[in-house]
């Protein structure tokens, strides 16, 4: 839907309006007509979209001819873009080719039924010919007769569609309880709630998809809080989302308690979508609620870069010198953060083997930057928008001395100058303080945020966990007690891994370990149970995708929420992972084994440890065009197209590196071929 909308933005630059501005320049408005009437006979639907609105825009042609040409058009999206039209400019005479519309078999039902809905809001009285409807073996046709009657039909078809509205109510047949959904978002009747609850939470998702989407017209503040349950559903998300849009400033009073809970209460996808429901609905209110998680006293590392994203969707600038002062004390936290990243970056240099650590924290300064230069472009500094224009076409880096108190613009100017960070730590370290003495201290102070997660990601926290494995001793055990009450399993793994090493060198078990440290907690043997499992750790499926080609260049505290999508499936030597033929919605990578890629007899390639195949699959669902079959027994991580769609919808950086490195083997796979051509010819 996004790619359709960007199409027609592009088509709208290209054509021009009949007059364009400017003494010599104009544009002849019978040659734009002539050009819009030829696209309506266009086989691309977004074409034909256009032509239509603009041609309507002009004034300058028969409507009712102009929708009759689109409700003709073999495209079934042109269809369905005249069916509104005709609604939204009360074009009577378009009854008859509605309703024919909503008996032609090669028409999707869902068209039918917005057919069926039109004919009746434009026809005096539906009645007589959409009744019988009601009783249709097609869903969505009784769909559109129920709700086009009840809203549009006389006082006897209503009761009629009433009376079946009654019977779909008390159906247990999904297709009933979908139809009835729709009728109750429509008529918006109190005494129906109860209907509407109870089909978010029905064990269908169809039906809980039918009943969020008529949340989202009733607009019932009551379903606000079942509508959020149900946000959490990856096959729920996005229908969810559209509905608690459209509750606008209603629904942030229900937002904040969720952004405010514990860490052990903290989802970090759901928080996100959270994220992406203000920036979407964009008001005042969404703005402050945003801005107040930036520049909390403590705020949630993990969800910042989305919080500053989202708020910056929302193109927020300070309206006061009390957000000013506040995003000024923001700034003072980061740049303290920025010196002990720097010191312990610097004292982990003597250390052997903390390249893992060193690297981690390198991380958390790019995130840091970044979120800066977001929050940097929320002070409203400049008296107009051509004069920042101006400034910065000018300058390589701004002035901030005319910005920013001085404390603050010195500290900046210091940490945008290109030299190396040893340099930077020197200066910075005249207005901070820090001791860290060796590699320990470092990891200590990591340990110690694990529980608020103020100043470290979820990946640092469990690379320092992990990094503890040769040199835990009985000393730091306790800091181990927030990480295994964890909801994350990235931080209870990495827990886990480091203690039983601790468990080998000093000659204990790890029941008693776990016990030790959660005494009377009912978690201790739901954890223990985890101890037994043989299914790899998250810190191993992070450091394999790193070493992929295809995430080489995403950074490893985004891949670990790709980690946390992967399904791991252990497949037996000769066994099938797909056939040629098979619809591929998914990819595969090979963390141990060997995996044959064939058309039948005929070998393609053969697969190895950190190597990828059903790439495609992530970028569209045509059918497989080889099989793949397990030469030896293999470990694979699977990674579902829908999921991971969803991820880099708020993490771009996956999918530039994905899509350079999908490039570079469509391009090597396009030079072998044309090798193997040339080798054919030559032959």
């Amino acid at each position: 839907m996004a790619l359709f909308r960007n199409y027609i933005i592009k088509l709208r630059s290209l054509l021009p309006l009949p007059f364009t501005k400017g003494p010599q320049i104009t544009i002849d408005p019978h040659r734009i007509q002539r050009l819009l009437l030829e696209k309506l006979e266009s086989t691309q639907a977004p074409e034909v979209i256009y032509a239509l609105d603009r041609l309507e825009q002009l004034g300058e042609h028969d409507l009712e001819g102009l929708i009759k040409t689109g409700l003709n058009h073999q495209d079934i999206e042109v269809k369905s873009h005249s069916i509104h039209k005709a609604v939204q400019l009360q074009l009577k005479k378009s009854t008859d080719l509605l309703l024919s519309l909503s008996h032609e078999k090669k028409i999707p039902a869902k068209v039918k039924e917005e057919a069926i809905i039109a004919y009746c809001k434009l026809s005096d009285d539906p009645s007589p010919v959409i009744s019988p409807l009601l009783h249709a073996s097609e869903m969505h046709i009784r769909k559109g007769a129920l709700i086009g009657l009840m809203g549009y039909g006389n006082l006897q078809s209503q009761a009629t569609a009433h009376t079946l509205l009654s019977d779909f109510l008390h159906s247990d047949k999904n297709e009933d309880k979908i139809v009835a959904a729709a009728a109750l978002g429509e008529i918006k009747d109190s005494s129906y709630f109860n209907y509407l609850k109870n089909y978010l939470n029905d064990p269908s998702f169809k039906v809980r998809e039918s009943a969020a989407h008529a949340c989202g017209k009733w607009l019932h503040p009551h379903s606000i809080p079942f509508l959020l349950d149900q946000l959490r559903f990856k096959e729920l998300h996005a229908v969810v989302s559209t509905a608690l849009v459209n509750f606008k400033d209603q629904l942030l009073p229900y937002l904040h308690p969720y952004f405010v809970a514990s860490s052990n209460e903290r989802d970090k996808l759901f928080l996100s979508r959270l994220c992406h429901l203000c920036s979407q609905i964009g008001s005042t209110a969404a703005q402050e609620l945003l801005f107040e998680l930036i520049i909390h006293d403590e705020p949630w590392v993990e969800l910042q870069e989305e919080v500053h994203l989202a708020l910056q969707g929302t193109h927020f600038q300070t309206r006061s010198m009390e957000q000013l002062f506040r995003i000024h004390d923001h700034l003072e936290r980061q740049f303290k953060q920025i010196h002990w990243l720097y010191s312990a970056l610097h004292t982990l240099e003597k250390s052997k083997g903390a390249q893992l650590l060193s690297q981690a924290l390198k991380i958390e300064l790019k995130t840091l930057a970044k979120n800066r230069s977001i929050l940097f472009s929320f002070i409203n500094h400049t008296p107009s928008q051509k004069a920042a224009e101006e400034s910065k076409k000018k300058l390589k880096n701004p002035d901030y001395s005319q910005l920013l108190p001085g404390h603050l613009s010195t500290k900046l100017n210091l940490l945008v100058e290109e030299t190396s960070y040893q340099e930077k730590l020197h200066k910075l370290s005249h207005f901070y303080s820090v001791y860290l003495y060796d590699e320990l201290s470092v990891i200590t102070k990591i340990l110690q945020d694990v529980q608020r997660q103020a100043f470290f990601n979820r990946w640092t926290l469990a690379v320092a966990a992990y990094s503890l494995a040769e040199r835990c001793n009985p000393s730091m055990l306790p800091h181990f007690t927030n990480y295994l009450t964890s909801q994350d399993k990235l931080l209870v793994d990495s827990a886990l891994f480091t203690l039983r090493k601790f468990c080998k060198r000093y000659g204990r078990t790890l029941p008693d370990i776990i016990h030790e440290l959660l005494p009377k907690n009912p978690l201790a043997e739901k954890i223990i149970a985890m101890t037994e499992s043989t299914t790899l750790l998250e810190i191993e499926k992070v450091l394999m995708l790193k070493s992929s080609r295809l995430f080489s260049k995403t950074p490893e505290n985004v891949l670990v929420d790709v980690a946390k999508i992967l399904e791991e499936i252990h497949i037996s030597k000769g066994g099938k992972i797909f056939e040629k033929g098979e619809k591929g919605d998914c990819m595969y990578i090979i963390y141990q084994g060997e995996i044959k890629i064939h058309v039948g007899h005929y070998r393609l390639n053969t697969l190895v440890d950190r190597d990828f195949f059903g790439e495609l699959g992530l970028l569209d669902a045509n059918p497989r065009s080889a099989t793949a079959t397990a030469e030896k027994p293999s470990i694979l991580l699977k990674l579902e197209q829908e999921a991971f769609y969803e991820l880099i919808a708020t993490r771009p950086e996956i999918s530039q590196g994905v899509m350079q490195a999908l490039s570079s083997l469509i391009r090597a796979q396009s030079e072998m071929l044309s090798n193997m051509q040339s080798g054919m010819a030559q032959s």
